[in-house]
């Protein structure tokens, strides 16, 4: 498994038809390395652009945009994807599998993430070309980080630098497991492999709460507030209108900036310097704010987030305390010792049960299980 694929031989599935035979070539593979790219920052609504697969050292790339008819789903592979008896190597791979689930209903099984066993076994650098580097001396060119993998055709060079995320992560997979075993931590591991399947379905679809989720606004006024949920409505439209990431027309800081300074008119906007950009949707962007002087804008009444009672912030401290001094006696990570998850559910609900709480193990609870009951009491 350690023999690192061709850097210039891979297979492009843009059909069904290739997907099934694929699927046939998977069928008795014991793992798979899989990653996928997505165009996040260059479309309103992101998709999957690219998956890259490594299937006992055959590099595959799926190509769901060149033929879109030809390719709507990835159903043929997902008995291979869903089967918890096979090994899926993923780094880093909360976003793959929840965009899997969201964009082609499958979920992935059998998750071994190579970032998450670098973390627990204390490394600094835990990215992918940090570990790579570290396990095999290769260093990765990271020139096409930030491409758009939604353009057609597709760079050849960014199709190695694509193929680079699968090509090495068998071998880094079987160095990480070996020393995860070493380390005698196989269990906190599968744990956090686990969390790791459980990610749920990217949404990042805008409604009317989202108001709420910019960083300054509890210091508007009520009217402010509308103003600011009006020009949140019209940098949406725009953003779907010519699908581009809304964020990246004009962020939420300067949104907050135009609240604060209300202009009226095109000099009072030219003042704030925001690009010539948003000064050519100036009238619409003076329209809103208009709208919003005129009318109540409705803004949703945020949720109370429930503030943990005073017991339960003491005990939440106590585990804290103990956890660092622990881990520093350990000399692992603190999430070896107690994952930041299991810890909020003990301080939430106490340790009364244990099974309740699946972040811990059954290896923990041998471990701790007094020290942590004792804790909850205190």
């Amino acid at each position: 498994m350690s023999e690192v694929a061709s850097t210039d031989v891979h297979v492009t599935c843009t059909a069904t038809s290739q997907l099934t035979r694929l699927a046939e070539q998977i069928a008795d593979a014991p793992w798979i390395a899989l990653d996928s790219e997505s165009n996040s920052m260059f479309a309103y609504r992101e998709r999957v652009c690219l998956v890259q697969l490594n299937v006992r050292g055959q590099l595959v790339l799926i190509d769901p945009l060149t033929t879109a008819e030809a390719l709507p789903d990835l159903d043929p592979l997902r008995p291979a994807l869903e089967d918890p008896q096979r090994t899926v190597f993923l780094h880093g791979g909360e976003y793959d599998v929840a965009v899997f689930k969201r964009e082609y209903n499958i979920s992935l099984a059998g998750v071994f993430d190579t970032q998450q066993a670098a973390a627990f076994l204390g490394w600094p650098k835990t990215s992918y070309a940090a570990v790579v580097e570290r396990l095999l001396g290769v260093v990765i060119d990271k020139s096409f980080r930030d491409y758009n993998w939604g353009t057609r055709p597709l760079d050849p060079r960014a199709v190695d630098y694509a193929l680079h995320d699968v090509r090495y992560l068998p071998a880094v997979a079987e160095a990480l497991q070996a020393a995860v075993d070493a380390a005698d931590l196989h269990e906190e591991v599968a744990i956090a492999n686990a969390t790791v399947m459980a990610a749920a379905p990217h949404d990042a679809a805008f409604g009317p709460d989202h108001v709420h989720r910019v960083k300054g606004q509890h210091e508007l006024d009520p009217r402010q507030r509308g103003a600011l949920q009006s020009l949140l409505i019209w940098r949406d439209e725009w953003a779907r209108e010519i699908d581009r990431p809304a964020g990246r027309l004009i962020n939420d800081r300067a949104l907050l900036a135009i609240v604060r300074a209300s202009p009226t008119a095109l000099g009072d906007l030219k003042r704030l310097r925001l690009g010539a950009r948003v000064t050519r949707r100036a009238a619409g962007l003076l329209a809103a704010l208009e709208r919003a002087r005129k009318d109540a804008i409705a803004v949703p009444r945020q949720p109370a987030s429930p503030r943990p009672d005073a017991a339960t912030r003491a005990r939440g401290e106590r585990l804290r305390q103990w956890r660092r001094k622990e881990a520093q006696r350990r000399e692992v990570p603190t999430q070896v010792v107690l994952p930041a998850r299991a810890m909020e559910m003990l301080a939430e609900r106490g340790c009364e049960d244990f099974a309740a709480i699946p972040q811990l193990g059954d290896k923990r609870v041998a471990l701790y299980g007094d020290t942590l009951r004792r804790l909850c009491r205190e």
